[in-house]
């Protein structure tokens, strides 16, 4: 107990400031009771008090008497303190790591920015001065240190530091590695190769429109678009959006002349001559004409000829020079091969399509096997079994349910999923990529992949414009 004091009896004063009243000042009650309390025993005049935590001292003014000034008590300052050198220093063991010494500082700083702060706002006499403060920070706030060092050094393989054998610079080169391990992994690892064969759906609908291309595709070889199937409405715009790169593109494949799979052909003549730096020679396949179809190269003619409804189009851009070939569309033509060019293989057969001429084509490239049927119903199943034996990837036209899920003409047009499982199996196909879907057929997917499963095992999926697929063995 400090010198001066002694037992204080103050239970029968209620609160601080009635204390206060009654010892300070220099009136008439307050020097009356001084002088009371001063005589009885069990009180002596104490020099200084602590109350509510807040220290009071008393001292002597000429002419005042006693008079009373406060300050925060030392054990209430002193756990303040405590209680932020444990968050700085929990903070330094946590986050403590090498190459981390710039966070640990600036978090030492905020935290003695903010008890400033704090201290100012209680302060009497104005902001506390810095050079008080830094006595209180110095000695509370522990400094930053490297808490976890290196994995290297903790298992022994880096020397300790002040061993002078290079591990001082052997651990910097180790930081360094490592960082740029943690910071640019993709800059370790060799470019991947790109597929030999590969696939970009343009567009995976059909004649209606609900939010999906026309049926075309363009197929790249190892990475380089060379050929484009089928040019229904929508693919000129999917090639802008996907920014594909068309100098290279010179064969056209053609399965047969409806709208929704030749549309957009003459805006892709255009978009290809206005972006080559040379002339260009198109070859250019579909099938023979019969009914009310023209054959594919009087299709060609009507829309860039001579007497064309493009015929402008020769003297627009670059110059065009198109090779077309008719193909056989009766079901007992041979299978033929069309292409066989720098590794390339095209492969054609006679499908059936209603009252529209259809083809199906195989390409191969470097072992790997993509094969397009088109739009073609269950009558040419046989003659798809067979160009389609082995292949990678089957992409198969679905717009139609099982039956009777489908308008019943339509059965006439296109092969419903459990045909198409079917010949899946028989053909041995890999994976199978379904497309020209329509809204029904969308909506039911799920009973679609059953019905497919019925016969086929491998992989099925359903095709999304600007889908990028990769033909692999």
């Amino acid at each position: 107990m400090p010198v001066g004091w002694r037992p204080l009896r103050l239970t029968a004063i209620s609160g601080r400031s009635n204390i206060l009243r009654c010892l300070a000042g220099n009136t008439r009650r307050a020097r009356t009771t001084r002088k009371r309390w001063s005589h009885t025993t069990e009180f002596s005049f104490p020099t200084r008090f602590v109350l509510l935590g807040v220290w009071t001292h008393w001292r002597s003014r000429k002419n005042l008497g006693r008079a009373s000034k406060r300050a925060t008590s030392r054990p209430r300052r002193r756990q303040r303190a405590k209680s932020l050198q444990a968050v700085v220093r929990g903070h330094i063991r946590y986050y403590g790591v090498p190459m981390n010494h710039h966070a640990l500082w600036t978090f030492r700083f905020q935290v003695g920015r903010l008890w400033h702060r704090a201290l100012s706002r209680r302060s009497q006499n104005g902001r506390v001065l810095w050079d008080r403060m830094r006595r209180f920070i110095t000695p509370w706030l522990p400094m930053p240190t490297v808490c976890h060092p290196y994995p290297l050094r903790r298992m022994g393989v880096v020397p300790e530091r002040g061993r002078r054998t290079g591990g001082e610079l052997m651990e910097t080169l180790i930081a360094l590695a490592l960082a740029f391990v943690v910071l640019f992994p993709p800059c370790l690892r060799a470019a991947p190769a790109k597929p030999a064969l590969e696939v970009v759906v343009l567009g995976s609908g059909g004649p209606r429109p609900f939010g999906r291309g026309g049926s075309s595709f363009i197929v790249l070889l190892d990475g380089t678009p060379r050929i484009l199937v089928d040019a229904g409405p929508g693919a000129f715009l999917r090639i802008g959006e996907l920014d594909l790169d068309l100098d290279k593109v010179d064969t056209v494949l053609l399965t047969h002349l409806h709208i929704d799979h030749s549309g957009d052909l003459a805006a892709f003549f255009n978009a290809r001559a206005l972006t080559s730096d040379g002339p260009i020679v198109y070859h250019i396949f579909g099938p023979d004409g019969a009914g009310l179809f023209p054959k594919t190269s009087h299709f060609v003619d009507l829309l860039v000829g001579k007497d064309g409804a493009f015929a402008y189009q020769k003297t627009f851009g670059a110059d065009e020079t198109f090779t077309v070939r008719d193909l056989a569309i009766s079901l007992d033509s041979p299978r033929t091969t069309i292409v066989d060019h720098d590794g390339l293989i095209v492969e054609e057969i006679a499908t059936h399509h209603g009252d529209c001429p259809a083809v199906a084509y195989r390409i191969s490239y470097k072992d790997a096997v993509l094969v397009f049927s088109g739009d073609m119903d269950a009558s040419a199943l046989p003659n798809l079994e067979q160009l389609a034996k082995n292949a990678d990837l089957l992409i198969f036209n679905c717009a139609v349910l099982d039956p009777p899920g489908s308008p019943s003409q339509l059965y006439d047009l296109h092969t419903p999923p459990r045909k198409i499982g079917e010949a899946a199996h028989a053909s041995g196909v890999k994976s199978l990529l379904l497309s020209h879907l329509a809204p029904d057929v969308e909506s039911q997917e799920d009973a679609v992949r059953k019905s497919i499963r019925a016969s086929y095992t491998g992989p099925v999926a359903f095709a999304s414009d600007k889908e990028r697929v990769s033909v692999d063995k």
